[in-house]
């Protein structure tokens, strides 16, 4: 697993270790280093970097964020979306003898 970085919505705190947190979602080693970049006139450290896959990002030519999960709930989640099948409407048609907002007979 590589590294990449993403400008918005995203920054985890310094830590030295993976590790799992209570509630089941990873928190991913990210050291303070002391590099830092600047895109689009804003610092940017490690902070910012995420976890991704090069060879799903080669293969789809797109930026893929990959994370760890270890929660049974968003599993069984994840497995029912993907199984879901078609989204389906049902509906009925009733005529009103009403054409245009108008009343009467046509």
């Amino acid at each position: 697993m590589g590294h990449c970085v993403l400008i918005k919505h995203y920054s985890k705190p310094f830590t030295n270790d993976t590790t799992i947190e209570e509630n089941g979602f990873v928190r991913y080693r990210c050291r303070e280093d002391g590099r830092m970049v600047v895109i689009n006139g804003k610092h940017v450290d490690n902070r910012r970097v995420v976890p991704y896959n090069r060879d799903l990002c080669v293969k789809y030519d797109a930026h893929t964020n990959v994370e760890q999960c270890a929660q049974k709930k968003v599993m069984k989640y994840l497995y029912k979306y993907m199984h879901k099948g078609l989204d389906r409407v049902t509906f009925v048609l009733e005529e009103t003898g009403q054409t245009n907002g108008e009343e009467g007979n046509h």
